[in-house]
């Protein structure tokens, strides 16, 4: 066998005693900062978590309840993408305190942050923090 048919093959667990079988597979998508990049008109972009935090807190009329990120008790992907970033950068959660202050919007997916970024002009998104690069391309 040669192409996905060997690849499927290698991950299938033959069935147990109680006749189930189970397929496991592991996936890899990056995660995304999606950026709406008429909030920072006049301003530079962000290419550190610094430069973001600094930002965030130098206009904060401008991403007051218009950053949205998962909520880690509805969100099992943010659950991990939140632990996973805490123990890799010191400034996490320097990073979400000031999300906090700014009342970010929690959501449950990906999807639901895309989906809510065509709101009304006036309460459109500011940036969605850790989006999945599948649902950021639909």
């Amino acid at each position: 066998m040669t192409g996905w048919r060997a690849r499927f093959r290698m991950c299938l667990i033959r069935p147990g005693r109680n006749g189930v079988t189970v397929c496991l597979a592991f996936t890899s998508e990056p995660a995304a900062i999606v950026i709406n990049r008429a909030a920072f008109a006049g301003h530079v972009i962000p290419k550190t978590r610094q430069e973001l935090i600094e930002a965030l807190r130098a206009r904060p009329e401008t991403f007051h309840g218009r950053v949205g990120t998962y909520d880690v008790r509805d969100s099992g992907l943010g659950y991990l993408l939140a632990t996973q970033d805490a123990r890799a950068s010191e400034t996490y959660w320097r990073l979400m305190e000031v999300m906090g202050a700014l009342d970010v919007r929690l959501y449950c997916c990906s999807g639901s942050m895309i989906d809510d970024w065509p709101m009304a002009p006036s309460q459109l998104h500011t940036m969605c923090w850790e989006v999945t690069r599948p649902s950021v391309l639909r």
